[in-house]
């Protein structure tokens, strides 16, 4: 049985390292440096820019960024290994393409899609 920051890995959380490309390594620093949250008697260690401001290494940062481990503190294993999409983006979504009604279509303000030049304009002269 594998080992990680003193955590055994369950044969799950082995496998979704596999099938999710997430490095031993990776988990190490994970469970080092990620923000621990409890969450239904399991602690979670998400990675995020702000828990990285105290690594050594900055060309991980890239990497790390968004990844979760859930470790069962009452056994002592990591239970699975994720990838949070919403925090690996670095930037949020450009604003543009957050105008969308439920159906996911643009929605149009006097006329104008809201990222056509014309609303660009217009947006402009009131800012």
């Amino acid at each position: 049985m594998m080992t990680i920051g003193g955590w055994h890995l369950t044969e799950h959380a082995r496998q979704r390292m596999q099938q999710r490309a997430v490095r031993p390594w990776m988990v190490a620093a994970a469970l080092q440096w990620g923000i621990a949250m409890a969450h239904h008697g399991h602690l979670c260690y998400i990675v995020t820019d702000k828990g990285l401001e105290t690594a050594p290494f900055e060309g991980a940062q890239e990497q790390l960024r968004g990844l979760c481990v859930v470790v069962n503190p009452a056994e002592g294993c990591i239970v699975t290994v994720k990838w949070l999409f919403h925090l690996r983006r670095r930037s949020p979504r450009p604003w543009c393409l957050r105008w969308k009604n439920r159906r996911g279509v643009s929605v149009k303000k006097n006329g104008h899609h809201r990222c056509s030049p014309s609303f660009l304009k217009e947006v402009g002269s009131v800012l």
